[in-house]
């Protein structure tokens, strides 16, 4: 079994490797990336954020949407029908804003 990392940086290290790699091999099959935050991760959140900025990939943090925890979290951050809808809904409408996907077969 691999080791695991211990530090909060190591963690912020191998999380940015593995988004880079998955970045450079969307970019190779002609896709693009897009981070979704789907629950509270406090200061990671922004630090995703700041990455996403940092290496041109669109970040949407759920999260941040307090309108959306309030209505349409449940208990221990799990959504309802209508949040999954809802969430549904707020990533296609990011996908359409920075231009991830065409409408009408563009």
């Amino acid at each position: 079994m691999k080791d695991r990392p211990t530090s909060t940086q190591e963690c912020y290290n191998l999380t940015t490797r593995i988004l880079k790699e998955i970045d450079t091999v969307a970019k190779t099959n002609n896709a693009k990336t897009i981070i979704v935050i789907v629950t509270a991760l406090g200061e990671q959140s922004d630090i995703l954020v700041e990455f996403g900025k940092e290496n041109d990939i669109p970040v949407l943090d759920l999260s941040k949407n307090v309108g959306f925890v309030k209505q349409y979290c449940l208990h221990e951050g799990h959504w309802n029908p209508t949040g999954h809808k809802y969430a549904a809904e707020l990533i296609y409408d990011k996908l359409i804003e920075e231009e991830l996907i065409s409408l009408g077969g563009e």
